[in-house]
């Protein structure tokens, strides 16, 4: 728990100014809990399944009710002061708490620490609040506000918390066509109907370039992942599709049969940035961002609608910092938000380049990566 816990609290870092009125959502990536905040407010679920708000004044990580429960913190016997007491133990010498204490007007302890590695805090606590009898934790930090300053605006955003089943970040809205020309049979050219229809749809723009073309992949045969140094491209969006069969072998690890696009370099997973979209292992679709840098992934997953067993076709469009996926023509994820480059990693995408996974029992046909014209 410790590990946890320390997570939490160190990986948060100010980058943006608050506002107080709460005009935007936000869902968790399974769509088991949801708040509003204000539009200025940068709000993300990291990998851990936390979320994190971090402005100029202060930094806010969010643990909902699903994911204390995942990671063993909270039972059916647990109460707040319980729970309170386990996680103030949990920290080592550097951290002080003082006792919990109700928040009033709500059903919620706020627990307050001072630490020798955050010298410059004005105001640090923990709080643990009931929603619907299962209980959510908040970490709220500020080298500006007064302790009573940033609970208040954590129990303003508090208020809105919500539990239950929410429409999920990404999921279809219904207005996306029914694509008919992804898999016309003609192997070597099979990228061109299908951009052709894409931009009909106006879901592309014209005058992009085939940057990657593969007729056939075996993981056998070119295992791991793969990235073509002669797919560099001055291009930051991109569409690419292929068939994807993937048998996994029994008792190996997870695996993915993916696509790769906006890799910032023809080297290994280590060394760069790249996006990967495919079936994996133990039944879903993954859409992940490796950030080399930050040594972290950024991803969104669904059941798999079909078994790839057989061969199945993907098609998926990265432009304007927006993710949309396709199996069989028919979407699977909408508009998911991208989170790389960061502004830090700018440089790194002048040139981008494409390539695959092939985790054992892979299998790839017709595989091609079209880079998109700049946006005017």
């Amino acid at each position: 728990m410790r590990m946890i816990l320390l997570a939490i609290l160190l990986l948060v870092l100010p980058v943006a100014q608050a506002q107080e009125v709460a005009t935007e959502s936000f869902v968790t990536g399974d769509g088991t809990f949801r708040f509003d905040y204000p539009a200025d407010w940068p709000v993300q679920q990291r990998p851990d399944g936390s979320i994190a708000i971090n402005t100029d004044a202060f930094s806010i990580v969010i643990t909902p009710p699903a994911l204390m429960d995942a990671l063993g913190l909270t039972t059916e016997d647990t109460t707040k002061e319980t729970l309170i007491s386990r996680i103030a133990e949990s920290f080592d010498e550097r951290f002080s708490f003082e006792a919990s204490q109700p928040v009033e007007g709500h059903d919620a302890l706020r627990a307050d620490f001072a630490a020798a590695t955050l010298p410059d805090i004005t105001a640090a606590f923990i709080l643990v609040l009931d929603i619907d009898d299962q209980l959510a934790m908040v970490l709220a930090t500020s080298a500006e506000l007064t302790t009573s300053e940033l609970e208040a605006r954590v129990m303003a955003l508090a208020e809105s918390f919500e539990i239950g089943e929410f429409a999920r970040p990404a999921d279809p809205t219904g207005s996306l066509p029914i694509l008919s020309d992804y898999a016309t049979g003609d192997m070597q050219n099979e990228w061109i109907p299908a951009i052709a229809e894409l931009e009909a749809l106006g879901l592309i723009p014209e005058g992009g370039e085939l940057i990657y073309a593969q007729h056939l992949l075996i993981s056998a045969m070119q295992p791991g992942l793969s990235i073509d140094p002669n797919s560099a491209s001055a291009s930051a969006d991109f569409v690419v599709g292929g068939r994807i069969s993937l048998r996994p072998q029994e008792g190996t690890p997870l695996a993915i049969c993916g696509l790769v696009s906006r890799s910032t370099g023809p080297a290994s997973e280590a060394l760069s940035d790249f996006l990967i979209v495919g079936p994996t292992s133990d039944g879903r679709i993954i859409a992940m961002e490796n950030d080399a840098s930050a040594d972290q992934r950024y991803f969104v997953a669904r059941e798999t609608p079909v078994n790839f067993h057989d061969p199945q076709h993907i098609l998926y469009i990265a432009q304007g910092g927006r993710l949309t996926l396709f199996i069989n023509g028919i979407a699977l994820i909408e508009d998911w938000p991208l989170s790389l480059p960061t502004e830090s990693d700018e440089a790194l995408y002048q040139t981008l380049y494409a390539g695959v996974n092939l985790d054992p029992g892979c299998v790839m046909t017709s595989v091609w990566v079209y880079g998109l014209p700049a946006a005017e």
